[in-house]
Order: structure tokens, then C-alpha cells, then sequence
């Protein structure tokens, strides 16, 4: 069978797969899939009981549920490094998956690509050698995981990767680390206190460190031309965008510094402050960019005038008695006002 064309294939339950409908899926002993194709949808082989081997191209970045499973004689299986999502069961009951070398630590590889661990694992563990991808929630809720070391050899850890690892407290990128991808929410609901970010990292996604209540400090190594940190806060690389203060930080009250011109969505979600001054140069606050900070009751404004509060279709002028209770404005979700973006004109 020959998969041919561009773009995404259909997804499908496995009784109205048109393989199983047209009663294919006992005769294909060889499977084709083109360059061009970048995902393979849910179900789209399941139950093709007699294929062996499978090539899946550079041009597939997603796989979904059950694409493979129950191909119980599929052995070999060549694995697209531009992969990004493998949806649940996806190789499930294959030769390739029930075989215990594919299997390190309880983490279950597909070439140099970590699909999935046991939600069983625990303690402290370092990834395979080689190990290049990380795919999209390979360790999600993975709660008795405790440490995890990334070899030098790993170029993207997709999102929400270790998203729910509740007692993962250490996360150690190898010396000369070559990542350049940390997705949407990868370490989200976390308890590190520290992260040291590579160099050589180019995207960092949203909601990365969302609810790391134990977070004291982003750090970023010296020489990456996309990233900053000043006293543990992220920013982007000239620090006109501040885009994540750490939940645990240990300041009260905080400036930001001169060169911002943006925050960031959430950037101070939870943070502890009591106080913040809001320098001369930022002309847009994000959506969140301060929901759950109780304990704020002070907001400085060096530059007040102009600002109006947007949520959709919906506007708030924050006029001159506002502004006085900005604090208010930035943290009340009770009137929804933290979904606002702030923007100066």
C-alpha cells in the first residue's frame, strides 16, 4: 500500500477505517508512506495484522492514537526525528513494542525518538544515549518521577513532556547540550527549584513553567542569542520581553527593568509580590500576567496615562481614578479583569 500526497491524513476510528472497511487491513504486507505526508492519523492502520516494517518520513511530525496498534507482526520501525506527537497506544501489541530492547528504564524508544515511560517510573534516571526527541507527553503524569538528566544528544523536548511529574525537583541538561525546542508546558506542575537553560536552545513555548510553585530561578547559559536572564528572571535575549518571573522568587517587591517593553502572558502568575513598578517603556501587559498574586497591593505606573484594558470585544479605559487602583485591576478574578491584555497607546 502507497500513502502518497501532502500534508495531514485523516483521522479515524478503527471500524470505519477504510483499510478495514474494504477489508485490507489482513492483506497489506508492505507499507509505503511518502515524503510530504506530516501525519499519520488515529487508527489509519490499526489491525494491518501483517506488516513488518515501516518507514515513517522526515515529514511527519504527529502520529495519532492507535495509528499502529494491534499490528501484531510489525517489527521494524524507522522513526522520523522531526517527530513531535505519538497520540496513546499508537504501536501498542506490536512485535516492536512488546520487545524488551526497545525498552530502556522503563521508557520505551522508537530509534534515538523517547515515545512514552511507565507512568510507573520513579526516582532519578538518565535518558538513553542518543536520545534525540522527546516526544509530546512522554512523561505526563509520570508523579513518582524525581529527577531526569537530558543528554547532549536531545534537540527538542515537545510540549507538555514532563507536564504532572508533581515530585520532579531536578531537571540536568548535560555539558555542550545541543536542545533548540522546549515546548508549550514541558515542565508544567513540576516541584524543580532551579533550571538552567542551554545555550543553544532557540524556542522556548508557552506556559513552560506554570504551576512550578518550588521555582526560585530561570537561568539561561551564557552565549544563547534568543534568551536572557537577570537575577533568575527570563527574558527574551535584548530584554525587551520579560516572560517568566519564578513562582518561589525571592523578592516581595520588584522592578522591571527599563528595557522591557512587553510582558508576557502570566509572566508573574502566582508570584508572591507585594509590590511592582511598572517601568516607563512597557506598553503592553499580557492576559494573566498577574492572576493569583494576592498579596500584591502595590502597582507603580511610571508612565499612567494611556493605558486601556482589552478582552475581546470588550475595553476598560483605565482612567486617572483606575490607575490609582491598579493593583486591584491586575490580580481581580472575580471581575475577570486578570484575562485582560494592558495596552498604552
Amino acid at each position: 500500500m502507497y500513502v502518497i500526497g501532502e500534508g495531514e491524513m485523516r483521522n479515524y476510528s478503527v471500524s470505519k477505517s477504510p483499510i478495514t472497511l474494504d477489508g485490507y487491513s489482513t492483506k497489506i504486507t508492505k507499507l509505503v508512506i511518502s515524503e510530504g505526508i506530516t501525519s499519520i492519523g488515529d487508527s489509519a492502520f490499526q489491525d494491518c495484522i501483517c506488516i513488518v516494517n515501516i518507514n515513517i518520513p522526515q515529514s511527519v511530525t504527529s502520529i495519532g492514537s492507535c495509528a499502529f496498534r494491534d499490528c501484531i507482526l510489525l517489527k521494524n520501525i524507522t522513526m522520523s526525528e522531526n517527530i513531535k506527537y505519538i497520540g496513546g497506544a499508537a504501536f501498542t501489541n506490536t512485535v516492536h513494542y512488546n520487545d524488551t530492547d526497545n525498552w530502556y528504564r522503563n521508557m520505551y524508544y522508537i530509534d534515538n525518538v523517547l515515545v512514552l515511560a511507565k507512568s510507573t517510573i520513579s526516582g532519578n534516571h538518565t535518558l538513553k544515549s542518543g536520545t534525540k526527541t522527546i516526544v509530546e507527553r512522554a512523561f505526563y503524569n509520570c508523579s513518582e518521577l524525581t529527577g531526569i538528566t537530558i543528554p547532549n544528544t536531545v534537540v527538542a523536548i515537545n510540549s507538555s513532556a514532563f507536564y504532572g511529574c508533581t515530585k520532579l525537583a531536578s531537571i540536568t541538561f548535560e555539558a555542550n547540550s545541543r536542545c533548540k525546542e522546549i515546548g508549550d508546558s514541558a515542565f508544567s506542575e513540576t516541584k524543580i527549584k532551579t533550571i538552567s537553560i542551554p545555550k543553544t536552545v532557540a524556542h522556548i513555548g508557552s506556559y513552560v513553567f506554570i504551576s512550578c510553585s518550588d521555582l526560585e530561578s530561570i537561568n539561561v547559559e551564557q552565549g544563547n542569542t534568543n534568551y536572557t536572564s537577570i537575577n533568575g528572571v527570563l527574558f527574551n535575549y535584548d530584554a525587551t520581553v520579560l516572560l517568566k518571573c519564578p513562582v518561589s522568587y525571592n523578592q516581595t517587591q520588584y522592578v522591571v527593568p527599563s528595557t522591557v517593553t512587553k510582558i508576557e502572558d502570566s509572566a508573574f502568575s502566582g508570584v508572591s509580590l507585594t509590590s511592582i513598578t511598572i517601568t516607563a517603556n512597557v506598553s503592553e501587559i499580557g492576559r494573566y500576567a498577574f492572576s493569583g498574586c494576592s498579596n500584591l497591593t502595590i502597582a507603580i505606573f511610571e508612565n499612567p496615562v494611556g493605558w486601556t484594558m482589552y478582552w475581546g470585544e470588550k475595553t476598560v479605559e483605565m482612567t486617572e481614578d483606575r490607575m490609582k487602583n491598579a493593583a486591584y485591576y491586575l490580580t481581580h478574578n472575580g471581575m475577570s479583569y486578570t484575562q485582560y491584555t494592558w495596552i498604552r497607546q
